[in-house]
């Protein structure tokens, strides 16, 4: 797949096209039920609370604050229809997300963030490898991220998952250095999922 058509396409389209990816349901511990979709307009008031929750945890410690900490739900709905997002529910519960923009020849991942309550059990793990398919899919050959350098738990997070870091450098608007990764996507990513993917008998 070439990475022209993704990119070339209207935002109104893109959205339309991430919407249409599949859905994937994996078993995790104590048998329960983790189902990996896109998001729709209709999931922005819970992707507004994981991301809200997930990152409570850094606020007074960033320089600058991060961008979540002013968000609105409304910000989120925004977001979702003009490029996507994916959503986690684990046994139907909001438990983890991630935003995605379409840039030239890569998807930018962002707003990565599991609740705390279901973290260490694996599902911001399989929600990424959920967006690295999706790239695929969607024509990508590369997907790209950031993080603030004191974050060392995010840094060794993407580091396992196969990023390497391409950029330091200081924040423009802080003190902060952000650490920037880039990943490669392709067939691979979407075949390791494959038995995961939810049929339209299953749905």
């Amino acid at each position: 797949m070439s990475t022209a058509q993704p990119t070339g396409l209207p935002a109104d389209s893109r959205s339309q096209q991430f919407v249409s990816l599949p859905c994937w349901r994996f078993t995790v511990p104590q048998d329960s039920v983790l189902e990996v979709r896109p998001a729709g307009p209709e999931d922005a008031e819970a992707i507004w609370h994981i991301t809200s929750e997930a990152y409570r945890e850094h606020r007074g410690q960033l320089d600058p604050p991060n961008g979540s900490d002013i968000e609105t739900p409304e910000d989120v709905r925004l977001q979702i229809v003009q490029n996507g997002a994916l959503i986690a529910l684990l046994n139907g519960v909001p438990a983890a997300s991630l935003r995605i923009t379409h840039e030239l020849g890569f998807l930018y991942i962002g707003r990565v963030g599991t609740t705390p309550n279901f973290r260490r059990c694996g599902v911001g793990a399989k929600l990424m490898r959920c967006a690295h398919a999706a790239a695929h899919l969607l024509g990508y050959t590369q997907v790209r991220l950031g993080t603030r350098a004191h974050l060392p738990a995010n840094i060794a997070f993407y580091s396992a998952l196969g990023y390497f870091v391409t950029l330091r450098h200081r924040h423009p608007r802080g003190s902060d250095e952000v650490v920037h990764f880039a990943r490669a996507v392709s067939a691979a990513d979407a075949a390791l999922l494959q038995q995961y993917r939810v049929t339209d008998e299953q749905a």
